[in-house]
C-alpha cells in the first residue's frame, strides 16, 4: 500500500463523515442529526435513518483511522523515508 492510497483513503473517510453531517444540515437539521435522513433514504423511518447514518459515520471513521495507522506504521518502519511505501 503506497502513500497515495493512504492519503486517498484517509480523505475518503473524512469526507464520508463530514458529508453525512452536511447532508443533515442541508435537510434542515443539526450537524449529524441522523433522523432527518429519512427524507432521502428510501423506505426508512427516522429510527432506521439514524441507524444507517451512524453506520455511515462509523465506516468513515474506520477508514480514516486505518489509513492513519498504516501511515504511522510505514513512517516508523522506514525510519521516516517514505520513498515507495510497503
Amino acid at each position: 500500500m503506497n502513500e497515495k492510497w493512504n492519503v486517498l483513503l484517509g480523505n475518503i473517510g473524512v469526507l464520508l463523515y463530514a458529508g453525512i453531517g452536511f447532508v443533515c444540515l442541508l435537510l434542515g437539521a443539526n450537524f449529524l442529526d441522523y433522523s432527518v435522513l429519512h427524507k432521502i433514504l428510501p423506505a426508512t423511518g427516522p429510527i432506521m435513518a439514524r441507524s444507517h447514518g451512524m453506520l455511515g459515520i462509523e465506516i468513515g471513521v474506520a477508514i480514516a483511522v486505518m489509513a492513519i495507522v498504516v501511515t504511522i506504521y510505514v513512517n516508523l518502519s522506514s525510519h521516516g523515508k517514505l520513498d515507495k511505501g510497503l
